[in-house]
This record gives C-alpha cells, structure tokens and sequence, in this order.
C-alpha cells in the first residue's frame, strides 16, 4: 500500500524531493519496467499515486477502475490484511519524465508565451470565484490567462467509458487537436493529476501536471488571480 501522504509533504502538499519518492517506490517493491497494477477508494488518491510513479518513471502503470468490488464480483480474489512487501531496485534514476511535472515558473511562461494551454479542473465554482474550494486556501479565482477545462469531480464515473467520454467532451471545449500542449491544476494536484491520466488515455500528446496547483500559486503569485 502507498499512502500519498508517503509522497507529498505539507505545507503546499507538493510531491516530495526526487530521492525520497525513489526510496518510496523501492520501499513499496516497485520496479519500472514491470506492469503494476492499483487501486483505492478515492480515485483522486489513486491518480495521484499513479501520476507521482509515473513521473518517476514506472513504465507500464495500470488501475484497476473497479476497484475492490469489482475485482471480487468478477471472480477474483481476496485477502484479509496486506501482505509483506520485499524491497526491491526500482532500477532506473528519478525522475525518468521531469516533464510531466510542471513548476510555478513554467506555468508564467507558458502563459507569456502561449506554449501551452494552461487548464483548471476545478469546478466551475472554484473557477468563477464564488468559492475557494478550501478551508486552508483563502484566494478565490483562477489563474490570469487559464482555460476552464471541466470540472474532474464530475468526470468521475463507476464506469471508466462513461468518465473517459466526460473529460473528452470537456476537454474539446479547451482544444479540439490532441496535439496541443495541455497543463492542469486543481487546487493542489489531485484532480490535476486525474485529468493529466484522463487526457494521456485519450490520446493527448503533450500533458502536464501543476503540482503546486491554485494553492502555491496564491502565495506566489496572489496578485496574478481573475
């Protein structure tokens, strides 16, 4: 089991520093050319997860959607309590895709520049300012410049087709051409790291995630908010 709490690291819940999410990895048995397949209660926890080992570079990551009910109505088995995990060589450097990890100072470039669209994930709510979305984040807004793509806790169907179909149909509203360089934030990178998953099964060639998210950026940059 990874709990994210494993890694990420207040105050701004950002991914811990490379090495030790190495150290996590091979603590949890993970190597990174085998196909490792996971699972949770929370999908926002599990992509989260997902999107830290894939930056590290785990190779061949798959969830399984359903989860623990689905596995056990499908015929699979269980187990009453976790089994002892081995320690292994996850076997290559971290990060493999320090791309998919996108800083506060990228995120002002790309804007300046237009290098890529810049996408919240948010709800609409949070997005238009009626709420923070946080009892720790005051700010209310979103960042100058950056497109609404959807809301990520809509997209979040018990079926991965009918999700997969929500974030496609929203995210067509922010570009039509999956060739577009897209980067998300929520408010501080779980439902970001949802949709950086969503938008690479749909066939986006370029994807990032904003770690940091609408929390960093407001003590960043708190005067750059619509």
């Amino acid at each position: 089991a990874i709990r994210t709490d494993e890694i990420e690291r207040e105050p701004l819940w950002n991914l811990v520093p490379d090495n030790e999410l190495f150290s996590v990895l091979e603590s949890k048995g993970l190597i990174w050319n085998r196909t490792t397949v996971f699972y949770g209660k929370d999908p926002f926890a599990v992509a989260r997860v997902i999107w830290a080992a894939s930056y590290a570079g785990l190779a061949d990551p798959r969830w399984l959607w359903s989860g623990v009910r689905g596995w056990t109505r499908s015929g699979g088995e269980g187990q009453s309590s976790l089994a002892n995990v081995e320690p292994s060589m996850f076997g290559r450097s971290v990060p493999a895709h320090p791309e998919y990890q996108v800083s506060t100072a990228e995120i002002k470039e790309r804007l300046e520049t237009g290098a890529a669209e810049v996408v919240s994930v948010r709800s609409r709510r949070e997005y238009n300012g009626s709420v923070s979305g946080y009892s720790y984040i005051e700010a209310k807004g979103h960042i100058a410049g950056a497109a609404w793509g959807g809301s990520a806790t809509r997209w979040v169907h018990r079926d991965l087709r009918a999700t997969l179909e929500r974030a496609k149909t929203d995210l067509a509203v922010v570009s039509k051409d999956s060739s577009t360089s897209l980067v998300f934030y929520c408010g501080t990178g779980w439902r970001s790291s949802l949709a950086f998953l969503l938008a690479r099964e749909l066939g986006y060639e370029s994807v990032g995630n904003y770690d940091g998210s609408w929390h960093e950026w407001t003590q960043d940059v708190g005067n750059a908010i619509e």
